[in-house]
């Protein structure tokens, strides 16, 4: 626990070479994808633990969503994070491999768990008044070390193409999550009348 606690700072403090670091990795892919796995069922414990059991339904209704479907609504957004870092990286010249942007969205959704975690507890012993920006600042702060790791991924010269890789990746991400909450939704109202 010490170790991975060093790693998480120092993933902060020195997002370039902690991205070279893991990127550097020579992990197989059966390997990574149990990761990605693991890390999508602890995150999805570690936010229905913030939220007193409970998860929210994506949809900006409120509506609790069971913690497997939360998972699996988690699960597919990682993995489509990966294959766009991955190709919209490579088609702006990028030279990252498939395994390494796997094994640091991987590592950057353990970044999320302790930030979450972190603001959490800052939240009970202090007071979300108090606590308010916080959620900001470390959304900024994971925007920033994904900023780096795209940079390290795919061996950019400059931020601004590793910026470019991260809107576009996103934009498509939008779009690829859309298509999943508009299929959920035609599937869960055909379930409703058949009911």
């Amino acid at each position: 626990m010490p170790l991975i606690m060093r790693l998480i700072w120092q993933s902060f403090r020195e997002p370039a070479q902690v991205g070279a670091a893991i990127a550097a990795l020579r992990l197989d892919r059966a390997t990574l994808w149990q990761a990605l796995v693991l890390v999508t069922i602890l995150s999805t414990l570690a936010l229905a633990l913030v939220n007193g059991g409970m998860t929210q339904s994506p949809f900006g209704n409120g509506a609790p969503l069971s913690l497997y479907a939360s998972a699996m609504i988690l699960g597919a957004s990682l993995t489509m994070l990966v294959f766009a870092l991955h190709f919209t990286g490579q088609a702006l010249g990028g030279q990252g491999r498939f395994p390494a942007a796997l094994a640091l969205v991987i590592w950057l959704e353990v970044l999320a768990i302790a930030l979450r975690l972190a603001i959490a507890l800052a939240a009970a012993l202090f007071g979300p008044v108090l606590t308010g920006p916080l959620p900001i600042v470390g959304l900024a702060a994971l925007g920033w070390v994904l900023v780096q790791f795209i940079r390290a991924l795919h061996g950019f010269q400059t931020l601004a193409r590793a910026v470019s890789t991260l809107v576009l990746a996103f934009l498509g991400l939008g779009f690829g999550l859309s298509l999943i909450i508009i299929l959920i939704d035609i599937l869960s109202e055909g379930a409703l009348r058949n009911a």
